[in-house]
């Protein structure tokens, strides 16, 4: 028997691990939503020392449920409005199975063809459903790939951008008005544009800072500012390459003024990157896509995430409108050509091209297998059941005084607040109430300059009505106890 794999045990234990997580999942909504534990927790229960021997597959199912599950922050949870996570399926579980049975690497078409094509056909598929520009459609100039994560993305946004750049004033990554390259990112997505500035040595960056538009309830990256400091940095000979803006980004769920930065960016020739993350599928409804389509013609990338339509982790979409400018960045013309004839007339891209490192995982077929399970008009009505319950929130929360909306409800997030004296630490406390006990559920919040606000995200597809109005009720039962404390 061979001891490092065995089908009979594959069949009969995972068939008690799909057991196990079927009848866990199915349960917990009586589970508390954040873990009850203390840094350390885990270290204090296992061995200290590596294992010697073997541990039996049905001992290690039981060590999940005793050790590891109890440390777990459980978002498939239907009272979790904390966080923008997405959630996963019996689709994603299922189609992971597979994925890692597998394991085909995703480096060129011969290594993979059936990685390859699922990629670029799904790409594809979402490009039209969303209503992207042509360009972004593999069989034109631009196309699209699967990144890790979105910071993944960032990094590569600004490196075809900064390689661009360098080709257009000639240049080579030692010249040094490298140096004087500049960045601009609204300040909700500071952390990940900061993270990939940093990585690829972009040393000027500016965080423009929020604006909120009352009449709209909506904030927008100050667009005045944006133009201003470009034109001030011109000024001091540095050189402006690339600029960052939201359409429904993790943090608010915020809506820039795309059309005026795309105009900014035209003017002034910086590379246009849209944070789509949240709301980039929802554009797969028509209300949204009639909108917004004209602003996306501007967009030199558009970034946005598979872990927010049921698919799990590290499907992060990067749509790019010069796939050859892409390959060139990251040195994808070396020594290997693009695709042979017989592909190019297909339509085909090599993965290792349009990533980091040369291989990647096999995440397209969890997508792939979502859509063919639901459908296009399965998944319009996963997203808008998100964008009414949104709106249920939003209604019964302005039912009760001493409350505003500071986001409104677009894409099944609202962002609000507590009228308090203090608004900062009144609603920080009000957080931390209502996040008391996380059974019954649980709420985010996210800080704009100095004011701190709340944020309820609609993230699972078995959350319903009831479990709208029971979050609301919390609220309001919290903002009453805190009286006029604050």
């Amino acid at each position: 028997m061979n001891p490092y794999y065995n089908s009979q045990i594959l069949k009969d234990i995972g068939s008690q691990m799909l057991t196990y997580i079927s009848s866990t999942l199915a349960s917990i909504s009586q589970s508390p939503i954040n873990p009850h534990v203390s840094p350390g927790f885990l270290k204090e229960q296992l061995p200290q020392e590596p294992p010697m021997e073997g541990t039996p597959l049905p001992v290690l199912i039981k060590e999940l449920d005793d050790l590891v599950k109890p440390g777990l922050v459980l978002t498939n949870h239907p009272m979790y409005f904390a966080e923008m996570t997405g959630q996963i399926s019996e689709n994603t579980i299922l189609s992971e199975i597979f994925i890692n049975a597998f394991h085909t690497p995703g480096f060129s078409w011969e290594a993979s063809p059936a990685q390859t094509e699922l990629e670029n056909i799904l790409m594809d598929w979402f490009a039209e459903l969303t209503g992207l520009p042509e360009r972004f459609l593999i069989k034109n100039e631009g196309g699209g790939a699967l990144s890790t994560t979105t910071t993944h993305s960032y990094f590569h946004s600004i490196n075809v951008a900064k390689f661009k750049k360098m080709e257009k004033l000639n240049i080579d990554f030692l010249n040094e008005d490298t140096l004087k390259f500049v960045a601009y990112f609204p300040e909700i997505n500071r952390k990940k544009a900061l993270k990939a500035l940093k990585m690829k040595e972009v040393t000027e960056f500016r965080e423009i800072s929020m604006v909120f538009d009352a009449k709209a309830q909506n904030y927008q990256m100050n667009c005045d500012l944006l133009e201003e400091t470009i034109r001030r940095d011109i000024e001091k000979r540095l050189i402006p390459f690339w600029c960052d803006s939201s359409l429904g980004s993790e943090g608010l769920c915020n809506i820039d003024d795309l059309e005026r930065i795309g105009q900014i960016c035209l003017k002034y020739g910086l590379a246009m990157n849209i944070n789509a993350n949240w709301g980039g599928f929802f554009l797969m409804l028509s209300k949204y896509k009639e909108v917004f389509h004209k602003s996306l013609e501007y967009a030199d990338f558009i970034l946005m995430n598979g872990r927010y339509l049921m698919a799990g982790g590290y499907t992060g979409f990067m749509y790019f409108s010069d796939k050859m400018l892409f390959r060139k960045s990251v040195g994808g013309l070396m020594g290997y050509p693009m695709v042979d004839l017989t592909l190019k007339k297909k339509n085909v891209m090599h993965m290792k091209d349009f990533s980091i490192g040369f291989g990647k995982r096999f995440n397209n077929f969890k997508l792939y297998f979502m859509m063919r399970r639901l459908g296009a008009e399965g998944v319009r009505r996963f997203l808008e059941k998100k964008v009414v319950l949104g709106g249920i929130f939003e209604e019964n929360l302005r039912k009760i005084e001493g409350f505003e909306i500071r986001q409104k409800n677009d894409f099944g997030v609202i962002c609000f607040r507590g009228k308090f004296k203090d608004f900062n630490k009144g609603n920080e406390v009000l957080l931390n109430e209502v996040n008391r006990d996380s059974v019954s559920g649980v709420i985010g919040g996210v800080k704009i300059g100095e004011e701190f606000i709340l944020r309820v995200s609609v993230n699972n597809d078995n959350t319903e009505e009831e479990h709208i109005i029971r979050i609301v009720g919390k609220i309001k039962e919290a903002y009453l106890k805190m009286g006029d404390k604050y």
